[in-house]
């Protein structure tokens, strides 16, 4: 599948399942379909389940917006909808760094 509009244009990679979708798009709270062939391919290419991802991202994402965790606490800033936070922490996640 490639991307053909927004900011990730040009991106290719695997047409996620429903289930993957669903995690890196309403899930998360974002509306960009490239974004979501994005993180899908990014969690599967790491090694990650991206169902279970898309649900701990969820999660992370949550908790941030409650005030339960904050950027100091997580490495980061997980604000709702932000793929590139998501995809910064299944990076940190798959390689064991800080909070990940």
């Amino acid at each position: 599948m490639k991307v053909t509009e927004g900011p990730y244009t040009g991106y290719e990679g695997e047409e996620p399942e429903y289930e993957q979708w669903a995690a890196w798009s309403s899930l998360i709270g974002q509306t960009d379909p490239g974004a979501a062939v994005m993180l899908s391919n990014e969690g599967d290419r790491l090694g990650l389940d991206v169902n279970e991802s898309g649900w701990m991202i969820s999660w992370l994402m949550d908790c941030y917006d409650k005030g339960v965790l904050t950027a100091r606490d997580i490495d980061i800033a997980m604000p709702w909808g932000d793929p590139e936070a998501a995809r910064t922490m299944l990076h940190k996640i798959a390689f064991r760094e800080g909070f990940g």
